[in-house]
């Protein structure tokens, strides 16, 4: 039982969370405890103790053990998705993606998300919760969310359609207000100290370049999209526009400052950079032609990518050196 809290911490803090964990929920809920299993599962990667590992010999094996056990079955096909079974499939993909099969953890996103299309988790109109249905509302968007950013994180990679698409969601985003301050002593909820920077604001912000992301593979990569170069630079010139005013609006704790001294704000902030170096390649990538062949208009376009390309590298090495550590994840 040991293991269990240095296998939460070094997952995630969540005050909730542990709350139930000290609780004894995971003995008396399956769901729970499923969803405890999956979190165990995600932290065994972020640590060299040899009790994770299912095969002593194998690295890769961590955190297997407790996904292997983790039983994602509703007791009843019939019943309403609880949010512990939404957590499942959001826990379980993001283990995948981080696995030898990253192609698996995608097709724990698209039931994960029909889950949450069942109880209308992607619509504005049921989050009125008031008092602790806050608390309960806010987990709900936040698990939902995320399941939209991995998919389409993958989708991107991977060169496959969306399970949901951005015109369908109205979902109002998670505050951006960390785990200790969901409640305060005096009764209030979601009230952060002003002006301290929040951890939340990744979420937040990272949610709004994948929307942007989402866009150019559904319009520059579509099956059926117009093939018409002019449309293809209107596209691209709007997608540019909206990278930039993202990039405007940013947080400063986020932005990027190699001598940033809180390390996770020096995390977070390389991951956003490079993601948004990411899309801007995705953005420019339909230009890209042999360079006998290119035009100034499409050397222009092959420069912002070689560019981006390399902000990339210098984000990814300078939090490297900072903090000798890996930038998101480790890939088992």
């Amino acid at each position: 039982m040991n293991l269990i809290p240095l296998l939460v911490a070094l997952y995630f803090h969540r005050p909730t969370f542990e709350s139930a964990l000290r609780d004894g929920l995971h003995l008396r809920d399956n769901g729970f405890g499923a969803v405890l299993l999956l979190v165990c599962a995600l932290g065994a990667r972020y640590t060299d103790d040899p009790r994770v590992l299912l095969d002593r010999s194998a690295s890769q094996s961590a955190g297997w053990q407790w996904y292997n056990q983790a039983q994602m079955i509703r007791k009843s096909p019939l019943a309403p998705p609880r949010l512990y079974d939404v957590q499942q499939y959001c826990l379980a993909s993001q283990f995948l993606l981080g696995s030898a099969a990253p192609h698996m953890g995608w097709n724990m996103i698209g039931p994960g998300l029909r889950l949450c299309h069942d109880v209308s988790a992607h619509r504005g109109m049921v989050y009125r919760g008031v008092g602790e249905g806050q608390i309960v509302e806010e987990q709900w968007k936040r698990v939902f969310w995320i399941l939209v950013n991995l998919d389409r994180t993958t989708c991107s990679d991977l060169g496959r359609s969306l399970a949901m698409l951005y015109d369908d969601i109205d979902a109002p985003l998670p505050h951006e207000c960390d785990d200790e301050y969901w409640r305060t002593p005096d009764g209030k909820y979601f009230q952060k100290p002003p002006g301290k920077p929040s951890m939340a604001s990744h979420l937040i912000w990272n949610i709004k370049i994948r929307s942007i992301q989402a866009f150019a593979t559904r319009t520059l990569f579509a099956v059926s999209r117009p093939k018409s170069y002019e449309w293809e630079e209107r596209i691209t010139a709007r997608l540019d526009l909206a990278l930039e005013k993202w990039k405007e609006k940013i947080p400063e704790h986020l932005r990027w400052n190699p001598s940033q001294p809180k390390a996770v704000f020096l995390r977070q902030a390389a991951s956003l950079w490079c993601m948004y170096h990411y899309t801007r390649i995705i953005i420019h990538r339909p230009f890209i032609i042999s360079a006998r062949r290119a035009t100034p208009l499409e050397n222009g376009h092959m420069g912002k990518v070689s560019s981006s390309a390399g902000s990339q590298d210098r984000r990814i090495a300078g939090s490297w050196n900072s903090e000798k550590e890996i930038l998101l994840y480790k890939i088992k």
